[in-house]
């Protein structure tokens, strides 16, 4: 091998010895963890974050937290914000009842009863005059308590074909009446062997006793027999997390401060006042870190009164996700909030974290690390995919304990690795041009 091939071994061998920092990392390099219990035999696990990792991770993605398998091997995992699951209401039955001729003039030839709150209405018609072509129907929804959002209609299978349209009206009294939504589409149309039907009228939520439906131009030639009723869908809340504080008093005038033994992503803040009968306008400000400015948030109105034996406060505010640490409160009422520190109290929705549990159990959640960067896989489209079925089970947490300890939440300086061993890079190489000058010029000089 020439001079050149053995300078050029020499600087690649002394820049393969540098020391890599992208080492994987393993539990004890985190403070905390918490052990995995698995219900089930499933691919895939999931468990709402617990409080605990809130408190003792560093970075506010949660960046700093794994899960590893008995082997000491990390397994993919994400984090998602869960939704509540929405369900739709069946469809129910009302009474329903036809009106002959103008709607208005005929629910004055109307004997109306109401024997109670639940019980139907009766509509009886006055007179032996010969009915009159049917305009309107009124429907009885008094039994559903929540707001209806569409209507259903039927009509005999050998009706007549017809393509028109109705105005919704609602009315709490069958007197007044206001209008819900206009010239939505009734269809009744065959050919052949096929048919085509618009039977169902969707609106704006709406509570209310009773509906009219009014045709708005020419009436239907057969008789609606049916009437479905389909209330608005409810959208169940996932169980929230609580933190709060007790204030101590801060050095601004009429502010108390506190600080959160967690960086939760809170949607919902609220104060407990420390005194019965105190009303105040507070605002609340936060900052991620003590040597930072404070930010605005909200503002609010407190209380805590008694009233006949009860004790009323005031709801909690909603508020965009933070996970801010540190709080202020602003009273700016006069006469403040009276003796004592109030409480903060926050609320927020777990995010929840779905892994894959490859390898051998028991699973670790470990957590706390002050170098760690985020490693989440977007699982979630897997588990959202219709076509790819996935088997999810349930996991829950066991005691926290440690593992790396505390120290792994701060960082230690550094050795400048890289940087050292590129300076001695450069200083090996000078060091071998110089000798190769120095050997050039003793052959030239013989």
């Amino acid at each position: 091998m020439n001079l050149s091939g053995r300078i050029a071994l020499a600087l690649f061998s002394l820049c393969a010895s540098l020391p890599s920092n992208a080492a994987d990392l393993a539990p004890n390099d985190f403070a905390y963890g918490m052990p995995l219990q698995l219900q089930g035999d499933a691919a895939l696990y999931t468990l709402p974050v617990p409080v605990n990792v809130y408190r003792h991770t560093l970075r506010t993605d949660l960046g700093d937290l794994r899960i590893f398998n008995h082997d000491g091997e990390a397994v993919t995992y994400s984090l998602s914000t869960p939704v509540g699951k929405t369900s739709r209401a069946e469809l129910t039955a009302v009474p329903l009842f036809p009106l002959h001729g103008e709607p208005a003039r005929a629910l004055d030839r109307v004997k109306i009863t109401i024997a109670s709150e639940q019980g139907a209405v009766n509509l009886q018609t006055s007179g032996d005059t010969k009915p009159a072509q049917i305009q309107a129907y009124v429907l009885d929804v008094r039994k559903l308590d929540r707001p209806l959002t569409a209507l259903e209609l039927h009509w005999p299978n050998d009706a007549t074909e017809f393509s028109g349209a109705v105005d919704i009206e609602s009315s709490n009294d069958l007197g007044e009446w206001r209008t819900v939504a206009s010239h939505l589409p009734v269809v009744n149309l065959k050919f052949s062997d096929q048919q085509l039907q618009q039977n169902r009228l969707e609106f704006p939520a709406i509570k209310a006793k009773y509906l009219r439906l009014r045709w708005t131009d020419q009436p239907a030639p057969f008789l609606i027999n049916e009437a479905l009723a389909e209330a608005a869908p409810t959208q169940s809340e996932i169980a929230r997390m609580q933190a709060e504080s007790t204030g101590v008093a801060a050095d601004a005038a009429n502010s108390y401060d506190f600080t959160l033994d967690v960086h939760a992503p809170a949607d919902r803040v609220n104060v407990q006042l420390p005194q019965t009968n105190t009303i105040a306008d507070v605002t609340l400000s936060s900052r991620p870190q003590p040597a930072q400015p404070w930010r605005e948030i909200t503002t609010l109105r407190v209380y805590e009164l008694q009233n006949k034996g009860s004790t009323l406060r005031n709801a909690a505010m909603v508020i965009a996700p933070n996970t801010d640490r540190y709080w202020r409160m602003q009273v700016h009422t006069a006469g403040g909030i009276g003796k004592g520190m109030p409480v903060l109290q926050v609320a927020w929705t777990p995010q929840e974290i779905s892994f894959v549990a490859r390898g051998h159990a028991p699973f670790e959640l470990a957590f706390g690390n002050a170098t760690a960067r985020g490693a989440t896989s977007p699982l979630q489209n897997l588990l959202a995919d219709p076509n790819t079925p996935v088997s999810v089970g349930i996991a829950t947490a066991g005691a926290l304990h440690e593992l790396g300890g505390a120290t792994r939440l701060t960082i230690k300086p550094a050795l400048p690795w890289k940087t050292w061993g590129l300076w001695a890079v450069l200083i090996v190489a000078v060091g071998v041009l110089g000798w190769v000058a120095y050997r050039l010029s003793r052959e030239m000089s013989n």
